[in-house]
């Protein structure tokens, strides 16, 4: 779910947003701000406060300085899953990454956290984005994560160079599914 911002602010090291709601978002909670044009507002951040009563939160922005309140028309706050993070992925990997490659593990750790916790919301699972689940649900997360690392720049699966057509690798995405508890009937 997406959060629209209404207002954005900023004194000393401190943003301020007041959003259209703050339903669902909890402190601690890492969330991705989008298009206020403010570099110091937008990217990842991780809230401080989030108050109900004012439809308001705040992060850390350092050396922001008093920015005065603005209207930014299509800016948004989108909450981001944090199961597993960029280590744990590159510890499963085996390997060691530098330049791009960081750079690609974090958008692909990015996605693969919320399709877990997408596709477990959508099983009937309540999970706190903030905290992971279950064991069982973070090696699911790592597995898909690395799964999609390993895809880079492929179709539709691990990429191969070699002159024999190779099938495809089917029981990963069911070794995925299976730890993240996802589809089966939902639970009740």
């Amino acid at each position: 779910m997406a959060y629209k911002i209404i207002t954005a602010s900023g004194t000393a090291n401190t943003a301020t947003l007041i959003l259209s709601t703050v339903d669902g978002l909890e402190v601690g909670m890492c969330v991705r701000i989008y298009n206020t044009g403010n570099n110091k507002i937008d990217g990842r951040r991780k809230l401080v406060t989030v108050d109900d009563e004012t439809d308001t939160v705040t992060f850390a922005s350092p050396s922001i300085g008093t920015v005065a309140p603005f209207n930014p028309p299509n800016a948004t706050l989108v909450p981001l899953t944090t199961w597993v993070d960029d280590e744990d992925v590159a510890l499963f990997l085996g390997i060691e990454l530098d330049g791009q490659d960081i750079d690609y593990l974090a958008t692909v750790v990015e996605a693969g956290n919320d399709f877990a916790y997408r596709r477990r919301q959508s099983a009937g699972y309540t999970d706190s984005r903030c905290i992971i689940p279950n064991p069982s649900a973070k090696e699911g997360t790592v597995l898909y994560c690395a799964a999609l690392f390993r895809e880079r720049g492929s179709i539709d699966s691990f990429s191969s160079f070699g002159d024999q057509v190779i099938p495809g690798n089917v029981g990963t995405m069911g070794q995925i599914m299976r730890l993240l508890g996802i589809n089966r009937p939902a639970v009740g």
